[in-house]
This record gives C-alpha cells, structure tokens and sequence, in this order.
C-alpha cells in the first residue's frame, strides 16, 4: 500500500518534467495532414515555466486565448490564481 502511495506522489512530483503526450483540447486539422494542430499563445507554462512546445498536456480556453500547460495541476493551479 505504501508503494502505491509514493508511486502516486512522485507522479504529481515529476508530472511536468516527464509529461510529453498531446492531449490538448483545443486542436485544429491541418490540411496536409490526419494529426491534429494544437495553437496556443503562450511558449512556456505560467506555473512551471517548462516549455509547452513538445511537452502539451492541457489547453485552456483564457479571455478567448488558448492556453498551453504541461501538466493538468499547472493548469489547475494557473486558473485557480486568477480568480
């Protein structure tokens, strides 16, 4: 039981180094190719400051702007600052 506990927390831990999937949320087809497009303003993650170019986890639609964020607590955390 402890080892699953610390498996979870090193994930949380290490999520925006090692996260490198695409799953954004806000995608668009490119016309010369099946793969999805993800546009976003930003270059690096408000949060952690990780480059979101190659490391794309989440997308937030912010004042009619996508947002990148390398993680879903960076982008959990980003939203929850600006309230």
């Amino acid at each position: 039981m402890k080892y699953i506990l610390l498996f979870i927390l090193a994930s949380f831990v290490f999520s925006c180094k090692e996260n490198t999937e695409m799953k954004g949320s806000a995608s668009l087809i490119d016309s010369t190719s099946a793969h999805p497009v993800t546009v976003v303003v930003n270059e690096k993650d408000p949060i952690c400051d990780m480059d979101v170019k190659g490391h794309l986890s989440d997308t937030a639609l912010i004042n009619g702007e996508v947002w990148g964020f390398c993680s879903p607590v960076c982008k959990e955390k980003y939203i929850h600052s600006k309230k």
